[in-house]
Parts: C-alpha cells; sequence; structure tokens
C-alpha cells in the first residue's frame, strides 16, 4: 500500500491477551456504529 492511499476496508485482529480487558471490543464496536 502506498503511504498517500486511502483504504476502502480495515481488518483489525480483535484478539486480546487478557480476557479482563473488554475496552479494544468496546472501542471496535463504537467505531463500527459510528461509521
Amino acid at each position: 500500500m502506498k503511504l498517500g492511499s486511502k483504504a476502502e476496508i480495515i481488518i483489525a485482529n480483535g484478539a486480546e491477551c487478557e480476557p479482563l480487558l473488554h475496552k479494544d471490543a468496546a472501542v471496535m464496536e463504537h467505531y463500527a456504529a459510528s461509521n
């Protein structure tokens, strides 16, 4: 991917190392809902 180009799709790895950390999932859900 070139530096100046824009991505149409972003694939994020949502795996968490700690089961008690729910922030990653909450951030992804909020971002997906707002876009």
